[in-house]
């Protein structure tokens, strides 16, 4: 029969230096009545004290142990455990701890005491002499290990914690230390991110002043980075910094100017711009909780991240615990600290969603098998709120957000299936207005994973039995309890969402996973990307870079970019198209969807002016300006309008007369103005024509005597020349101006759709 050995160590540190010895300057009789002990809470001189871990070790007491050959003290009674628990995508969970109880005893000080051989016999027990030396134990590293008194330490289980609190000895003798998994640190009541702020306004400002002044003196150096963003009272001020003072510029981020008061808190807003959720989880864990960097491989946390970026101001201290788990089921990862390997681990729900193993009945201890379902996590609707416009106002405000995206499963609302709709609405201030691709595939995949209501599943293994199961691990079960319609088994894929461990078995927690694919509609796994408002010049590398959607630059990847109905996308300037494809890896493929009722214009263009006697404008009419430039191979879908701009009127003739030695001047009529998204406008002296609109050229300018402007185009067509006067004419006539290209780089283009394309395809 195997026999098993429990043992528990503690990291405590221990000076290195040698009491009186240089660079220690302690002195019995000066510094104290005796030597120290070498720990901080007995130090002398605390200005050279240099800590170094220092382990010590208890076991639970064995008539064996001895036989070990492991070096421990036996005064561990028992050690009890509670582990973690995974919430997929979701937040951190629950905690694992572990608990752990001494019984005090009289000790001869040998391995604890560095001067023993100095002093007289030690007084006391173990533990009264430890609680008074170790006063500085809380957060230092407890390892909890199980093996058989035949194997190695090495070789046995270890589980990794930090200490979170000690209480006795009791009368008794009883001594109980909890450790607690260091994601404990990003709990409200230990890490807030930003950190609060301590330099107020040194004097009051008005709602115009451009600069402030910190105090204390010196804050500005001591707190303040040399520039970013402070939140005052309600209204939120980028700076710049020179000692203590600001150079500020008022109501940023949805903020409305005011004035503020001497002493009022100058807070730092923390900024988090167009990053992944890998560094922001990181940056909030490492530096906003103080968890050691080397329980994190943030090289695995970036193969494993989706490249989706986002992005935040947070404004006020709030729990990193909050903030992570915000991101995390916004970012569809999932975070847990696993005890053995002493890592905290990233993963995708793509990482979680195929099975790597199978469990079945025949492993499966007996009358442990239970299952239920959860109907209160179901979800017919997710409404996600993003571009949030005022850091400073409540999360869960839904007026406080520009944008939502609704999707929902008309199917599982009927009163024939669920009965009622389960509606989830995600408030995300990681998305911003630009992501709405990243808000759209957030509701998708909450849709896609709770539109039926996952279920939970526990069993128990015995402890010999493969595979092995971790936290996170993706099983397929398959038990006679679950069967389809025809009564034959249909196997469910689980996740491990919980384990917990005993000499002779292992027992977990499970969930079902019903998620299948990020991938919402579009081929190479990325949502399609809406164009949801007015804009002009439109680069859709530009667009899909600030989407908050990564790329792999060498991968294959199908991007879809869809113009919204009622959409126009224009130009500010003939010269410039108002839409080009960008430049893309060689392979990526672009799709564009051109919806009905949406439209991609060039600029229209200006009418001439009409000839004057001053000689003054430009009397021919102006070109119209390029819809798109397809500068690399895309797919265009088109169910609205492409149209090139209209070309502009050209100007009429001056009439010139002369009466009774009087000469008269009429000037010709401008030209009317082009269609377009930004429209030509009909300028001139006098007798201006029309402007054009979107979707027609302006009216020329009509005289009863001089040269008429002519018309403006219509989309996608020439303008008309001016005319000449009817009589006495003189000076030129404005020329028409030429219809806009509907589509530059024709052969690069495969067009499909019932839509309109007005003006010229070339190559």
């Amino acid at each position: 029969m195997k026999k098993s050995v429990t043992f528990v160590e503690l990291d405590l540190d221990r000076c290195v230096n040698v009491y009186g010895e240089s660079p220690c300057t302690a002195e019995v009789g000066t510094t104290g009545t005796r030597k120290c002990y070498n720990t901080r809470a007995t130090c002398q001189d605390p200005n050279n004290y240099d800590a170094a871990p220092n382990t010590v070790r208890f076991a639970v007491a064995t008539d064996y142990l001895y036989d070990t050959g492991i070096a421990a003290i036996p005064s561990a009674v028992s050690v009890s455990h509670n582990p973690s628990r995974i919430r997929i995508a979701e937040d951190l969970g629950e905690r694992a701890s572990v608990r752990v109880t001494f019984q005090d005893h009289p000790d001869s000080d040998l391995t604890q005491d560095p001067y023993i051989s100095e002093r007289p016999d030690p007084a006391g027990t173990f533990w009264g002499r430890f609680r008074a030396r170790q006063k500085f134990i809380l957060g230092r590293r407890l390892r909890w290990i199980e093996g058989y008194a035949d194997q190695a330490i090495s070789d046995m289980t270890t589980r990794h914690y930090m200490i979170e609190s000690i209480a006795g000895p009791d009368m008794s003798g009883r001594v109980t230390i909890t450790a607690k998994d260091p994601l404990k640190l990003a709990d409200g009541d230990r890490a807030r991110v930003p950190e609060l702020s301590a330099g107020e306004l040194s004097a009051d400002i008005n709602n115009s002043v451009t600069s402030a002044t910190l105090s204390p003196s010196g804050i500005g150096n001591a707190g303040y980075p040399a520039s970013g963003k402070v939140a005052i009272g309600q209204e939120i001020m980028s700076f710049t910094r020179s000692g203590d003072t600001l150079t500020i510029t008022r109501a940023q981020s949805g903020t409305e100017a005011d004035s503020h008061d001497s002493g009022d808190r100058v807070q730092i807003v923390k900024q988090y711009t167009a990053q992944t959720a890998a560094v922001i989880l990181n940056d909030l864990l490492v530096n906003g909780a103080s968890i050691p960097s080397s329980l994190i491989d943030l090289s695995d946390w970036n193969a494993r991240d989706k490249g989706r970026e986002y992005s935040a101001e947070i404004a006020e201290p709030e729990p990193v615990r909050k903030l992570v788990g915000e991101l995390m089921e916004q970012a569809s990862v999932t975070l847990w600290f696993d005890e053995i390997a002493n890592s905290i681990r990233y993963r995708s729900l793509e990482d979680l969603s195929a099975p790597v193993d199978s469990v079945n009945e025949d492993i499966i201890l007996a009358d442990s098998y239970q299952q239920r379902d959860q109907p209160d996590k179901r979800v017919s609707q997710a409404w996600v709120y993003y571009g949030k416009v005022n850091p400073l106002e409540r999360e869960d405000d839904n007026q406080n957000y520009r944008l939502s995206v609704l999707t929902l499963d008309a199917a599982s609302q009927s009163a024939d299936q669920y009965g009622q709709p389960g509606i989830k609405q995600i408030f995300s201030r990681w998305i911003p207005a630009s992501a709405g691709a990243v808000a759209a595939e957030l509701a998708s995949v909450t849709l896609s994973r709770f539109v039926n209501p996952p279920r939970s599943f526990r069993f128990t293994l015995q402890s010999d039995t493969k595979p092995e199961l971790t936290m996170g691990t993706t099983l397929r079960l398959s038990v006679p309890l679950l069967q389809d319609d025809a009564g034959n088994i249909a196997p469910a894929t689980i996740n491990v969402l919980a384990r917990a461990d005993s000499w002779n078995d292992h027992s977990f927690v499970c969930e079902e996973q019903l998620f299948t694919s990020f991938d919402p509609g579009t081929p190479g796994g990325l949502p399609d990307i809406p164009i949801e408002e007015d804009g002009n010049n439109l680069n859709l590398r530009t667009v899909f870079d600030d989407s908050g959607l990564g790329i792999d630059p060498n991968g294959d990847t199908v991007v879809v970019f869809v113009v919204r109905s009622g959409v126009v996308i224009g130009s500010s300037d003939t010269a410039a198209p108002a839409l080009v494809v960008g430049t893309w890896p060689i392979g990526a493929t672009v799709t564009l969807r051109v919806s009905a009722g949406a439209y991609v214009g060039g600029a229209g263009g200006n009418g001439g002016t009409g000839f004057a006697d001053n000689g003054s404008g430009n009397k021919n009419g102006q070109d119209g300006g390029t819809a798109i430039v397809a500068d690399r191979a895309i797919a265009i879908e088109n169910n609205g309008t492409i149209q090139g701009g209209g070309g502009g009127g050209g100007g009429g003739q001056l009439h010139a007369s002369s009466s009774g030695g009087i000469v008269v001047v009429i000037p010709g009529g401008s030209g009317g103005g082009g269609a377009g998204r930004i429209i030509g406008v009909s300028q001139g002296p006098a007798l201006p024509g029309e402007n054009g609109t979107l979707d027609a050229g302006g009216d020329g300018g009509i005289t009863n005597t001089s040269g008429n402007g002519g018309d403006g185009g219509d989309p996608g067509a020439n303008g008309a020349a001016g005319s000449a006067a009817d009589s006495g004419g003189s000076g030129p006539i404005g020329a028409a101006g030429s219809a806009g290209t509907a589509i530059d780089g024709d052969s690069n283009v495969t067009l499909t759709g019932s839509g309109t394309v007005l003006g010229a395809q070339i190559n």
